[in-house]
């Protein structure tokens, strides 16, 4: 039979048993709309963690420490600018930053939770390479010696709370007013916050009463969470690496954790901790499809039980074997691409709910590669588990299947 014909005939079929049609479709859909989801969070999680490494000098280390709070620091800001200048040949620059995120305030206007302030050296403009003024100027090396009361915002702080001719003005942290000195450029694909940056001189931070997320410290500690440093070459690396492990374990309370990584390091740490997930969420939508498979078989095993009567008729006419295969295997295709691309358009709009909520970008989720995966998927294990009902229903007698009641 003809392949158009066969077609022809499976859609009609199922156009006349509605019932049948979409009971054996809305598994299919159900699956492909579960990994059409899953493919777009996945996809976009992964590229989002390649260009936030991008957004740093590739020659950066970050090492990061973490106390317990009855754990004092004995490792100071000093040792490390120190090893950075006995070793200058390995380092350009050494920058701490430390995070404040409460007491920020522009005229009765309360910026918490809206934006953060990062204690920085003068070179970590060096380090995030995002970081490029539009007006006025950066730290200066002064400003963090003397501890000058002045700070460069990011641009939507510029624009949505201090309006135009921002340099100049003052924005009170914790109490204290700094001048804005510079405005940032605006970072399109800002992954990192860098609009919504306040940069202030670390010698003043690191005396503000700090709140900070990875560990507990006292007001006033000298202790530094997060410091990077950059290095000159890259096949200077490992021995960087080397050299500031050596001055945390003389420095550093026995208690205390330190870590160093690359931005690439980084990113393979934060595959390791998604793949999990991702494999996890991936195998459920699979077992989703596997089961809207499954549904797919059973029903059309019940229908050809059914519809003995109808292959009987038309074995005795001249139907052969591969002809009522690819009658229900039809069937099955029809379903299975129904149900695929109704399972593709539900699962975009929901993805794109879904990287809203866990505030992924939406444009990086490659969305055309996640919906032929779906939609290939789902259609080829619908018409895998239409394979089964057709030879059934191919293998019966003629006399059989019309003598049937």
């Amino acid at each position: 039979m003809h392949l158009k014909r066969t077609f022809d005939i499976a859609i009609l079929n199922l156009r006349s048993d509605k019932t049948y049609f979409w009971q054996t479709m809305l598994g299919i859909t159900l699956g492909a709309m579960t990994l059409m989801i899953v493919l777009i969070i996945s996809q976009g999680v992964l590229y989002m963690t390649k260009l936030t490494a991008g957004e740093f000098n590739p020659n950066v280390l970050r090492l990061i420490l973490q106390t317990k709070l009855e754990d004092s620091y004995k490792l100071k800001i000093d040792d490390l600018q120190q090893m950075v200048s006995d070793k200058s040949y390995l380092f350009t620059s050494i920058s701490p930053a430390i995070l404040i995120t409460e007491g920020l305030k522009y005229e009765n206007k309360l910026l918490d939770g809206e934006f953060a302030v990062y204690g920085v050296s003068e070179s970590f403009n060096q380090i995030m390479t995002t970081i490029n003024i539009a007006q006025g100027r950066w730290l200066l090396p002064m400003d963090v010696v003397r501890e000058q009361k002045v700070c460069i915002i990011g641009n939507r702080l510029a624009v949505e709370i201090l309006g135009e001719d921002a340099i100049g003005k003052s924005i009170k942290i914790q109490g204290d007013n700094y001048t804005v000195v510079g405005i940032l450029q605006n970072v399109n694909s800002d992954l990192q916050g860098v609009n919504d940056f306040i940069f202030i001189p670390y010698t003043n931070a690191r005396k503000l009463s700090i709140y900070r997320t990875s560990s507990v410290y006292e007001q006033n500690s000298v202790g530094f969470d997060v410091v990077f440093f950059t290095v000159t070459e890259t096949a200077d690396m490992q021995e960087a690496y080397s050299a500031i492990r050596e001055v945390c374990q003389e420095n550093m309370e026995q208690n205390a954790i330190a870590g160093i990584m690359n931005y690439d390091g980084i990113v393979d740490e934060i595959h390791k901790a998604l793949s999990p997930i991702i494999v996890m969420l991936g195998f459920v939508s699979i077992i989703i499809i596997l089961t809207g498979g499954t549904g797919i078989m059973n029903v059309m095993l019940l229908a050809v039980s059914k519809r003995t009567p109808e292959i009987g008729v038309r074995k005795a006419f001249g139907a052969t074997y591969k002809d009522i295969v690819w009658h229900f295997i039809g069937e099955a295709a029809c379903i299975s691409v129904v149900g695929g691309l109704l399972g593709v358009i539900l699962g975009l709009p929901l993805g794109w709910v879904a990287c809203k909520i866990i505030h992924v970008v939406f444009s990086f989720a490659f969305v055309p590669a996640s919906a032929i995966v779906s939609f290939a998927i789902a259609v080829g294990l619908g018409i895998f588990f239409g394979v089964k009902p057709a030879r059934q229903a191919a293998k019966m007698e003629i006399v059989d299947a019309i003598n049937s009641d």
